[in-house]
């Protein structure tokens, strides 16, 4: 597995590219946390840079969560649904940006649930 770089970061998101290296060698150590090799094989380097990019989306917003329902540019204003309606049980609120929901389809491709 090729490791995530800033760089890759840049192809999946990019209006992160000039994030400063110490932030995201932090945020790095976080979704390898998150994001097990194991788990996700060949998707691992992926899945960790769209999980980087919901954090940084979360941030940017001052850690509101909910999706956008509104959003006016003059005199910029956005407006956020209610987190507890977009967030599904077990998702983390990993639906509340693309980022996430992306990372959420990822994680479904790789995670095999028993059949009964």
């Amino acid at each position: 597995m090729s490791s995530l770089t800033l760089e890759y970061l840049g192809y999946i998101a990019p209006e992160y590219t000039s994030v400063d290296s110490e932030r995201f060698n932090a945020l790095k150590d976080i979704a390898a946390d998150f994001v097990n090799n194991s788990v996700f094989g060949g998707k691992t380097r992926y899945a960790q840079a769209l999980y980087i990019a919901h954090i940084l989306k979360i941030g940017e917003r001052g850690g509101a969560s909910g999706t956008v329902v509104s959003e006016k540019v003059g005199d910029v204003s956005k407006n956020y649904s209610d987190p507890n309606k977009s967030m599904s049980i077990g998702s983390d609120g990993l639906g509340d940006t693309s980022y996430g929901r992306q990372y959420l389809a990822v994680r479904k491709s790789v995670v095999r649930t028993p059949i009964i």
